[in-house]
């Protein structure tokens, strides 16, 4: 029965195009915060630089991920981490009453702060596998288990894109971590948005990731990054 939903299951990935992940080569950094309702920019401090956020992964490596699922379930949670954006926690989370299959949204109630968002997803493979994957359940965990609370651990959504990760033969470029962890899909996805043109902006970004204050996503994704940089002087230089 496995065999028949993957076999009927198309990842139809419609990737936005962009660059690859960050350079290791280690430039000034900046960030924001919030001061009496003014945001405030100052430079990092040197061992504030190349931190986890500064690495994510290419397109391709996200679709050779994917595609190296060993199951329908393990494809839903890639894609859920990475298109939803959702949080390790939020995808073991979800409810399928969460699910608006109508829509293309996610409703999620379980998240980092107990703040309720709503999240849209334009790519129509996700609903197309979970539909497959969930059969005729109504209500409920999406991805359930045997444990007290009858869903995955964070433990197993770990291992899932861990090992996955080693059949695609994908490493973390973060050289800090040996193994690929869920939070990259989530950083991947929000990186290659700010990377398309025109690029997804700051406010909408820090809504779809749940982040408490736009400072935090500012900090993060309102940077140019050195490939970008790369680019615009050869396209420059080019005139």
């Amino acid at each position: 029965m496995e065999e028949e939903k993957e076999k009927g299951a198309e990842a139809s990935l419609k990737l936005v195009n962009t660059p690859s992940e960050s350079s290791s080569i280690q430039l000034p950094q900046f960030e924001a915060r919030e001061e009496a309702g003014q945001l405030q920019v100052k430079r990092k401090k040197p061992d504030q630089v190349n931190q986890s956020s500064d690495f994510w992964l290419k397109q391709e490596d996200v679709l050779k991920l994917i595609g190296s699922a060993r199951s329908l379930r393990d494809r839903c949670i890639l894609k859920l981490l990475y298109f939803g954006m959702l949080r390790r926690n939020e995808a073991r989370s979800l409810r399928i009453e969460d699910i608006d299959f109508p829509r293309h949204r996610l409703n999620l109630h379980i998240t980092k702060r107990s703040k309720p968002r709503s999240v849209p997803i334009t790519e129509p493979g996700v609903f197309d596998d979970l539909r497959l994957y969930l059969e005729k359940r109504a209500t409920g965990w999406v991805f359930v288990s045997k444990s007290k609370d009858g869903r995955l651990s964070n433990t197993a959504i770990n291992d899932i894109v861990g090992l996955t990760a080693q059949l695609a033969g994908i490493a973390n470029p973060n050289p800090r971590l040996r193994k690929l962890n869920p939070h990259i899909l989530r950083h991947s996805f929000a990186r290659h948005l700010r990377r398309q043109s025109p690029p997804i902006a700051i406010e909408v970004l820090q809504k779809l990731l749940g982040h408490k204050s736009v400072s935090t996503t500012m900090n993060i994704y309102a940077s140019a990054d050195l490939d970008f940089m790369e680019e615009e002087l050869k396209r420059c230089s080019s005139r």
